[in-house]
């Protein structure tokens, strides 16, 4: 990606086994200009920071900070309501196991009566 980037950019940059560090701190200031995630630009450092390792050259750039995404959790009343109101064994059976070991609604729909243990 990078490499085509350099090509787009008139060929400045032609020589890839010498490589400036300039180039690489341009391009990651571009990406972080275009608004890339912070996991995007953490991917692309991984690898040119592999690339420059390869030709024997140190690339010290930092991936920006990855911001955690906060998940929201059923308090045990509203788990508690939302069970009282299941009419079919099958869906509080699954929704059970949804609160329980903490499955998606996918996963439980891929489960097979071998992924479970009777015992």
């Amino acid at each position: 990606m990078i490499l085509k980037w350099y090509s787009h950019q008139n060929r400045r940059w032609a020589d890839t086994l010498n490589p400036d560090r300039k180039h690489a701190v341009k391009y990651y200031d571009i990406l972080l200009k275009e608004g890339k995630k912070a996991s995007t630009i953490a991917n692309i450092l991984f690898a040119l920071k592999h690339y420059y390792d390869f030709i024997g050259k140190e690339l010290n750039l930092k991936p920006p900070k990855q911001t955690v995404k906060q998940v929201d959790f059923l308090t045990i009343m509203e788990a508690k309501t939302l069970l009282y109101k299941i009419d079919s064994f099958r869906d509080y059976a699954m929704v059970l196991v949804m609160l329980y070991g903490g499955l998606r609604v996918s996963e439980v729909c891929n489960l097979d009566r071998k992924d479970v243990d009777f015992e």
